[in-house]
Formats: C-alpha cells, structure tokens, sequence
C-alpha cells in the first residue's frame, strides 16, 4: 500500500470528514480545536498532514518539529479503516521523511489505578512498540492525566520535548505539562 498524503486544510476536499475523525479520536479536553490546529500549522516547522489511499481518507498526523525532535502531537487512524496497517504505515512515513527523534505520547498504564479503557491502552502502546518506539523513562502530565513518552530514534532529551512544547504553546507548556522521570521499577 502506498499512501498519498497532502496538508490538510479548510478548504480542502474531505475536510468535514477529517475534522469528524479528529474531533471523535479524543475527549474534548484531550484536543484542541481543529481550527487551532490548522492556525498552528501556518507556523514554520508544524505540519499537519492526511494521509489517503487512492480517495479514502485513512488518517492524519500533526508534527511539531524542534531542534533534532518530531513530536507527533496527534495521529488518528479513520475509525472505520482500524486494523487494516493504516497507523504503521503512516508511523513509517513519518519515520522515513524525518532524520529527527520521534516523540509521542501514550496514555500510561498505571497499576493500582483503574481506568475504563485499560485494554485500549495496552493495545496503543504494544502498537507502538511494534513499530519500533521504546520506552524513554519519561511520563508527561496534562491536565492531570498520566502519559507515557515514548520515542523513535537515536537519543530521547527531555530538555529538547520541554523546550519544543514551550516553543509550540507560546510560553503556557509549563502551565499545561508537567515532564518527569518515571520513578526506577524494581
């Protein structure tokens, strides 16, 4: 399979149907507006792509770019088309068209702590080890949830993903996220 992919923008064919798929991907208070997102991704350095085969729209990214780091900061699979190697073969484009670290994170799975969609978080982060991310030591917390960072690549820096995310939300990162070394599992 060989994806096309293309910027997304408003006045795009298909947009309604992207901005469905993002809006439905994540709780309201895990996303920020689509139209925040397109403004954003005007800025030098963050891109915000769709990827479709033949004219089904199969999903979407958005890379922040910083320093030698990639942050996907979203990816969404077109719900209909789970399952079918979407999600890896767009993680491969984004590994292939990037000499950058890549970072994203994963909702944490935390024991002791009961969460509704405990099976769906070990699906995503055994997804991405799959397709080549390790664990970087690091969580990242917002808006009091507890995410696991993982990377792609040579080195993870915790300075360079805090220096991006103040870059990328104009100062308000550390408002927002709060980055920590996960404490040693022995």
């Amino acid at each position: 399979m060989e994806l096309q992919v293309r910027p997304v923008t408003s006045r795009m064919e298909g947009y309604s149907e992207i901005a469905r798929i993002y809006n439905g991907a994540f709780p309201r208070r895990e996303r920020l507006p689509i139209r925040v997102l397109l403004l954003m991704a005007r800025r030098k350095n963050v891109d915000f792509w769709a990827f479709y085969d033949g004219d089904i729209f199969c999903g979407l990214t958005y890379l922040i770019r910083y320093g030698s780091t990639t942050l996907v900061f979203y990816l969404v699979t077109n719900d209909e088309l789970r399952s079918r190697g979407y999600g890896s073969e767009i993680l491969g484009w984004i590994t292939a068209n990037t000499t950058k670290t890549i970072v994203l994170d994963a909702e944490a799975i935390e024991s002791g702590r009961p969460v509704s969609n405990l099976e769906q978080r070990v699906r995503r982060q055994k997804f991405y080890q799959k397709n080549g991310f390790g664990d970087s030591g690091y969580s990242m917390r917002e808006y009091g949830e507890l995410y696991d960072i993982l990377y792609y690549g040579a080195e993870f820096s915790a300075e360079e993903l805090k220096r991006l995310l103040k870059w990328f939300s104009f100062g308000l990162a550390g408002v927002i996220f709060k980055i920590e070394r996960k404490p040693d599992k022995k």
